[in-house]
C-alpha cells in the first residue's frame, strides 16, 4: 500500500554543503509520526564520485519502514499493517563551465507497488553566470498490486516537463521562477480504499473508490533568496497549482537562515491551503461515476513549522539536525477533520 505523506523539505543551506574533490558521502535518518497512527523510519545513503572534473556519478539507496492504523487502514476492515519500501537511484551528469546535463534512473519496490523512473535534465549560465536557464522531464512506470491478492493488476504511467530560471537580481538577491507540467494515465485510485454512501438505515455503504484515469497538472513556483545582515538570508517561495480534477492549491513559505561558525542555524514555516477536487464527497448522496475517500483529494489546510542546525567542520565534515511539527485541518473529512505530527532528521555529510 503506497502511503502519501506531505512533508516539508528543507531549504538550501546559506553555506554550500561540503563537496569532495573525489568523492561525498551522504547519511541521513529520519522519523515521522503523527497522531493517525502512523510512524516511518526513513534511511539513506547517498554517494556521490568525481571521476574526472565534469563527469559526476552518483547513487543513493532509501529505505523506509512503515507501520500504520491510520483512518484509511481502518475503514477498510484492515488491522496495523508494516512494510517496507525500498528505493534506489544512479544517476550520471556533466557539469562544465556554464553547461549542465543530467541522466538518472530510480527503481521503487514494496509489496504492492513497483516503479521505474527515467529522468533528464539540462541547463545553461548566460551573461557572467547571472542568469540560468534550465529544462528537466522524467517518466515513470508503475506497477499497482494489492497485497495477497495476486489477481490484481493495475498500471500507472506518469510523466512530467520543468522549466525554470535562476537569475541574479542584485548582490544580495537570487530570484528564481519553475513551471511544472505532470500527465498521468492509469489507475490513480487505492485498491484498499472505499468511498461512501448514504444510506437509508443510517449506515453508509461502502464501493471500491473510483477516480479518472488521466489526471494533468500544472504549477508555478516562485523563489526569492535575500541576503540581510552580515551573514544571514532570508528564503521565501510561493507556489500555485492547478488540475483537471478541479484541484487548487497554494503554498507559502520562509527560512531565516543565519550563520554562526562552525554553526548554521535556522528556522522555517510553510502554509499550504487546497481546494477539493471536483468529484470529492465525504459521503455521496448516491453512487456516482467518480468517488473517492481520499482525503488528500478534499479541501485542507495545513501549516508546517521547524528549526534546523548545522556544524561543519571546514570542507570535509559536516552534521545537521532537524525538528519539524505539523498540524492538517480537513473540515470536509469527518473521519479525521484534523492531523499533528513531527518529523526528526539526523544527516551526515563527509568529503572526500
Amino acid at each position: 500500500m503506497r502511503l502519501q505523506l506531505i512533508a516539508l523539505c528543507a531549504a538550501a543551506t546559506a553555506h554550500a554543503e561540503p563537496e569532495g574533490e573525489t568523492a561525498t558521502i551522504v547519511v541521513r535518518e529520519s522519523g515521522y509520526v503523527d497522531n493517525d497512527h502512523t510512524a516511518i523510519s526513513t534511511s539513506a545513503i547517498a554517494v556521490r564520485g568525481k571521476p574526472t572534473e565534469e563527469l559526476v556519478v552518483s547513487a543513493h539507496y532509501l529505505a523506509d519502514a512503515v507501520s500504520s492504523a491510520s483512518v484509511d487502514v481502518v475503514s477498510a476492515a484492515t488491522k496495523r499493517w508494516s512494510e517496507l519500501r525500498s528505493e534506489a537511484q544512479g544517476g550520471l551528469a556533466y557539469v562544465g563551465d556554464a553547461t549542465t546535463l543530467s541522466l538518472d534512473y530510480i527503481y521503487s519496490h514494496e509489496n504492492d507497488w513497483d516503479s521505474h523512473t527515467v529522468g533528464i535534465g539540462a541547463s545553461r549560465d548566460f551573461f557572467h553566470h547571472n542568469l540560468t536557464l534550465g529544462a528537466g522531464a522524467s517518466y515513470v512506470d508503475n506497477r499497482v498490486g494489492r497485497a495477497n491478492d495476486e489477481s490484481f493488476h493495475e498500471r500507472l504511467r506518469t510523466g512530467a516537463l520543468s522549466l525554470r530560471a535562476v537569475w541574479v537580481w542584485t548582490q544580495n538577491d537570487i530570484a528564481q521562477a519553475e513551471y511544472d507540467l505532470g500527465r498521468a494515465d492509469g489507475y490513480q485510485a487505492s485498491p484498499y480504499r472505499y468511498a461512501y454512501v448514504a444510506d437509508p438505515s443510517g449506515v453508509p455503504l461502502g464501493f471500491p473508490e473510483m477516480v479518472p484515469d488521466a489526471r494533468t497538472r500544472h504549477s508555478l513556483t516562485l523563489r526569492w533568496n535575500h541576503h540581510v545582515l552580515a551573514d544571514a538570508a532570508l528564503r521565501s517561495h510561493v507556489r500555485g497549482y492547478v488540475d483537471d480534477w478541479g484541484l487548487a492549491s497554494i503554498t507559502a513559505g520562509s527560512e531565516f537562515v543565519v550563520g554562526v561558525e562552525p554553526f548554521e542555524l535556522a528556522a522555517n514555516v510553510r502554509v499550504y491551503a487546497q481546494q477539493h477536487a471536483a468529484f470529492y464527497q465525504d459521503v455521496y448522496d448516491m453512487p456516482r461515476m467518480y468517488m473517492t475517500a481520499d482525503r488528500e483529494l478534499s479541501t485542507f489546510q495545513d501549516v508546517f513549522a521547524g528549526v534546523r542546525a548545522r556544524w561543519q567542520n571546514g570542507n570535509a565534515l559536516s552534521i545537521d539536525a532537524s525538528l519539524t511539527g505539523f498540524a492538517f485541518r480537513f473540515p470536509e473529512f469527518a473521519r479525521l477533520p484534523s492531523r499533528l505530527g513531527l518529523i526528526a532528521a539526523l544527516g551526515l555529510v563527509w568529503a572526500i
